[in-house]
Parts: C-alpha cells; structure tokens; sequence
C-alpha cells in the first residue's frame, strides 16, 4: 500500500481512510465551520434577547420561561459548558482548516507568477507603446517580473494569504 506523503497526510480523501482521518476531515471542512458560526449566532440570539449575569428572583419575575432559562444557562449564556464548547470547536476547526491549507495559500501568488512567465504567447507591444503601458503600470504601483525574455506585472500578492490571516484573527 502506498504511503500518503505528509504534504497530504491531512488533505488527502482517499478510500479506505482511517476513522480518525475521516474525523479530522470532518472537523476541519468549511462546512463544519459554518454550521459552528450558525449555531454559536443561533445562540448568542438568546444572549442578547435576555437579559445576562440577573438574579434568579429576576427571570423567575420577569420571564414566563424564568424556569426553562435557569435550567440552560440562558441567564448566563456565554459561560455555558456548550457554548465554550462550540467556541474551542470553532477555534479547533479554524486551526486545522488554517494549518492544512497555509503551504498551498502561501505559496500560491509565487507559483500563479512562475506560471505566467511560461506562457509563451501573449500580447507584445513594444517601442514608445511597451514604455508607456511600463510608466502606467509601475503609477499604478504594480511589480515587474522578468524572465526569459517574458515580462510579467503583478500586484497585491500578500491577498493570497488574506483567508489564513482572517482565521488567524478570529482564532486569536
């Protein structure tokens, strides 16, 4: 049997995978993610609609459901063992997610503009009209990439690592 190597240890969706593979798929999928933010923003409706941190005579007094709001935690919601719970989850799931894509995101901007620079054909201008489109592009604050004769302009290749950072700030 063929070993998986570890670039893919824990992207790789093959058959016959492990229990704990197929676990750690699970938890790290973006669908996951998003059904931990429903349900955290589902629940966090009950902490901005009651009233948080009363006494128990308040919700007993003031809410029919004083009793059913005591019994969840809904008086103090956002320390409840479930709702930490979910929050580590979230941080679990954006973690994983993070950590198995950051090689590919990373280097993605760096391997799209060795890409381009291969590419044979494409539009030649040259003379006054190549001076002039250079003199817009580097006002434009664009980069220049020469190789082999090809002649590459880019621009903004930290956005490639913009996902990563956002879950890097929601984790922190």
């Amino acid at each position: 049997e063929a070993a998986v190597p570890p670039s893919r240890a824990f992207t790789a969706e093959i058959k016959g995978e492990n229990g704990m593979k197929k676990i750690l798929n699970g938890i790290r999928s973006m669908k996951f993610g998003i059904i931990l933010l429903v349900l955290i923003m589902a629940i966090s409706f009950f902490g901005t609609v009651i009233e948080q941190g009363k006494a128990e005579e308040f919700y007993l007094a003031n809410y029919g459901a004083g009793h059913l709001i005591l019994a969840l935690g809904l008086n103090n919601l956002y320390y409840t063992p479930y709702f930490l719970f979910l929050g580590v989850l979230l941080i679990v799931n954006l973690t994983l997610c993070s950590l198995v894509r950051f090689r590919s995101i990373f280097h993605a901007g760096s391997k799209r503009l060795a890409a381009a620079l291969k590419v044979k054909q494409g539009n030649n201008v040259a003379g006054p009209q190549l001076k002039r489109l250079e003199a817009y592009l580097e006002k434009k604050r664009y980069h220049k990439k020469s190789e082999d004769g090809q002649t590459v302009f880019y621009k903004n290749q930290i956005g490639h690592i913009g996902s990563f950072l956002v879950h890097l700030s929601l984790v922190l």
